[in-house]
């Protein structure tokens, strides 16, 4: 009776192992509490002072991404002159190469998909991205630069990558 126990523990273990891998195989990081902890300073610093912040592609003075920390929360929105379009409560995301600080959430109009995140990033290596078409754009970060980066539900499209500047 107890190495049935002990077998069943042990098959328990071995699958939660198994999907844990899987996700990270697939490039998904899960927000943990004990992972809040490890916050990059810089990344901290962003959301305990409520800061604004714009992400663009070619030029600061044109950006494509308005967000801004409040209460805990990040407020996402494409167009700089309107209200947020999209906002959660700031969770940590890491990768091996970065440390992050966003939200995910279902799109309502992709039910069966997964969430999509919405994230402001310090790279933790030397980072190369290709941001596909339509602008097709390489991005090159080194440690300790900030950026922001959108996912998509997966295999609806690519990740797609912004510079990093504060709002004026």
């Amino acid at each position: 009776m107890a190495r049935a126990a002990l077998l069943v523990v042990f098959l328990a273990f071995i699958a939660a192992c198994d999907r844990q891998g899987a996700d990270t195989a697939r490039g998904s990081a899960a927000p943990t509490g004990a992972t809040r902890l490890g916050i990059k300073s810089r990344l901290d610093e962003l959301i305990k002072s409520n800061a604004a912040l714009v992400g663009y592609l070619y030029s600061p003075e044109q950006p494509s991404i308005v967000a801004a920390f409040s209460n805990g929360e990040l407020q996402w929105r494409s167009d700089p002159k309107s209200k947020s379009s999209v906002q959660g409560r700031a969770d940590v995301f890491t990768w091996p190469d970065k440390s992050c600080i966003g939200f995910e959430q279902k799109n309502l109009f992709m039910p069966t998909h997964g969430p999509e995140r919405y994230l402001v990033c310090e790279a933790v290596q030397r980072i190369q991205h290709r941001n596909n078409l339509p602008r097709s754009q390489d991005f090159t970060f080194d440690r300790g630069d900030l950026f922001f980066e959108y996912q998509p539900p997966q295999g609806t499209g690519f990740p797609q990558v912004y510079y990093l500047g504060e709002q004026k």
